[in-house]
């Protein structure tokens, strides 16, 4: 028995640490005692309950709401006195503070809003901090304007459908605003949202679609570590700005939409997943640029009219993903301008023979019944011979290759007599065919009438994989396009 007894006194203690209500009131007394004391603790209302009327005691400078079970809504039928509220461990089946205006810091911490939450239109002058607040039904924030700074940390926005999803549409942050650590199982809407300074989503937890289009970032906008299903920042009729930093480094998304961004600060992406499509086609990064260092796109990278004053990339993860995307020449060249100024020569080459090869492509696609064998000849001889002059190793082996091919014919038995035979003669005969070194001393006794047809043969293939190699080696060494670089003036 006297176990038992332990447990319902435990259990009564447990409720009373948790502030459960102990007194049941009709709004008209609920709002006396709040006005009378300055506080409503552990009360269950029966009813809506009106803020907005209330006198205000001498020396009540906040009320307080602290264990509170509204029936009802709460809500303002004007504006507000300037009073600050603090709402702590309550429900409530509505909040309706849509078009008011605030003076005063408004707190809810561990509140539960059962059906719709409303803040359209309202004006606040001092900090609003929404920490774990449950929103079960619709949440409007559009059109609202917050002069001071905003928190709505570690929410979970829960609407029974995406129409129901938070929207801050057309909002207004004229000081720095956090979202950090906030949840919404459908999507989140921040179009037409003017940021006049740092903004803050840290591990935002966005299950369906969120958009920031027409969107104004004016100071650092970090979106590390959040993981949103489908991202957009711009579209063809509207165009958002980052004017400072823009952070998404560690953060997951099903796709990520960049089109038509104006960024005037940095990006970050490093360690940044994108399971689908990534876009960036067209927009603009200026200033320190964009830097896409440990970025994983598993889906198609988009980066077609993209500008980058400075771009960094690590193109070994990154140049399937540009294939996937159908990028335009244009593209190309920018991504091996970029490496190479990292000084990432070994991946600038392999962009350059994708780019060398695409354009190959294109032209034998467009390519008269005169032009194609040509073009095919050059696929050959340059594609496969040099990788479009990017293979050094492939180079050498076409040159040796060359060789080996023009000297079988001096190798034949009783093909060619020498005075003095042997096979340094017979290799100085095929430099000199194939390369017109000197060959004095390498006469046969008798020429043969196809040595006469074998010199100019091995002539034009000898120089011509000479100089496969040569421009292959030019295009490869970094030193020695120093040296060129350094002669030429």
């Amino acid at each position: 028995m006297k176990v038992w007894w332990l447990l319902v006194l435990a259990v009564a203690v447990s409720c009373t640490a948790w502030g459960a209500p102990t007194r049941v009131m009709a709004p008209a007394k609920a709002r006396a005692e709040l006005a009378r004391t300055g506080k409503l603790v552990d009360v269950r209302v029966v009813g809506d309950l009106d803020l907005s009327a209330l006198p205000v005691a001498p020396g009540v400078s906040e009320w307080r709401l602290d264990g509170i079970e509204l029936q009802g809504r709460l809500h303002a039928k004007r504006d507000m006195p300037p009073v600050a509220l603090r709402i702590r461990r309550s429900s409530m089946r509505e909040l309706d503070l849509k078009g008011r205006v605030w003076l005063a810091p408004l707190t809810l911490v561990q509140v539960q809003v059962r059906e719709s939450a409303s803040l359209e239109g309202a004006r606040f002058a001092a900090p609003v901090a929404w920490h774990r607040v449950d929103v079960m039904g619709p949440a409007r924030f559009n059109e609202a304007v917050f002069e001071s700074t905003v928190e709505i940390m570690r929410c979970n926005f829960e609407p029974t459908r995406d129409l129901g999803s938070p929207s801050f549409r057309g909002a207004r942050f004229k000081a720095q605003s956090r979202f950090d650590h906030t949840r919404s199982s459908q999507g989140l809407a921040f179009d037409g949202a003017r940021f006049e300074a740092d903004a803050s989503f840290l591990s935002l937890n966005v299950a369906g679609r969120a958009t920031w289009l027409n969107v104004s970032f004016a100071g650092d906008t970090e979106f590390r570590l959040a993981a949103i299903g489908e991202a957009a920042f711009g579209d063809e009729g509207r165009m958002s700005v980052f004017q400072k930093l823009a952070d998404f480094r560690q953060a997951k998304f099903g796709s990520l939409a960049l089109d038509y961004v104006d960024g005037r600060g940095q990006l970050l992406m490093a360690g940044t997943h994108v399971s689908g499509l990534l876009s960036m086609s067209p927009s603009n990064w200026h200033g320190e640029g964009a830097d896409l260092r440990g970025l994983r796109v598993d889906g198609p990278l988009r980066l077609d009219g993209a500008e980058f004053d400075r771009l960094r990339l690590h193109g070994a993860a990154l140049i399937p993903a540009i294939e996937r995307g159908r990028p335009t020449l244009d593209t190309w060249v920018q991504v091996e301008a970029a490496l190479d100024a990292q000084g990432r020569h070994h991946e600038a080459l392999a962009v350059s023979a994708r780019r060398s090869r695409q354009a190959l492509d294109a032209a034998q696609a467009d390519a008269g019944v005169l032009e194609r064998p040509w073009l095919a000849a050059e696929a050959v001889v340059w594609g496969l011979g040099t990788g479009f002059g990017t293979r050094l190793g492939r180079a050498s082996l076409t040159l040796a290759g060359t060789l080996a091919l023009l000297a079988l014919p001096l190798l034949l038995p009783g093909a060619l007599r020498f005075p003095a035979d042997g096979p340094w003669v017979r290799l100085r005969v095929l430099l000199h065919g194939a390369f017109g070194r000197p060959s004095a001393g390498a006469e046969p006794l008798d020429e043969p009438r196809w040595l006469a047809l074998w010199k100019p043969l091995a002539r034009a293939l000898g120089l011509g994989a000479l100089a496969l190699f040569t421009l292959t080696l030019a295009r490869v060494s970094p030193a020695l396009q120093g040296l060129l670089k350094a002669a030429a003036g």
